[in-house]
Order: C-alpha cells, then structure tokens, then sequence
C-alpha cells in the first residue's frame, strides 16, 4: 500500500520547504532523482496551483528528511534528520 505525500500547492511552498532544509535546487534536484530545471520550474510557479509526478518526488525527497507540507504549510517533524551530504548518492540501483 502506498502511503500519502502531502505536495505542495505553490511554488513558494516548495521554495520554503527547500530553503528550511538549507538546501540548493541542485540538491533537491538530486534528491528527488530530477534535473535542476525541474525544481526551478515549478519553484517559479509562486502563486499558482503546482502538481503532478515532478512535484510529488520533490515533496517525496522533502519528506524523507524530516519535512511535510500541511495546508500551505512547511513544518519539520523530524529535527533530527539527517542533512544532505553533497556525496549522498540518490541513484536507484
């Protein structure tokens, strides 16, 4: 069974989220396994409604270290998540 990810609504939520966490769009980009122009695209998208696969891997990659989107809402639930390490390794086998 597949569990809910909670995406964003906005690109500023995305924004938020990535700036939180300390993070560059390369390495949200790389995070959820997309190229950097993916993550600025839809980060550009301020004010409107955002969606679809792109949008849910970065929020997938947002919430495996510690962040969920909530109502327009960015909050860390896990503080204690491990950062991104500029030689972590998110390729799939």
């Amino acid at each position: 069974m597949r569990r809910l990810v909670r995406t964003p609504r906005k690109g500023r939520e995305l924004q938020a989220a990535r700036a939180l966490l300390g993070w560059t769009q390369a390495e949200l980009a790389r995070a959820a396994g997309l190229h950097t122009k993916s993550v600025s695209y839809w980060e550009r998208r301020t004010e409107q409604r955002i969606g679809g696969h792109a949008v849910h891997l970065m929020a997938e990659a947002l919430e495996a270290h510690g962040l969920v989107l909530i109502d327009g809402c960015v909050i860390l639930v896990k503080p204690s998540a491990p950062a991104l390490s500029r030689t972590d390794n998110f390729a799939t086998p």
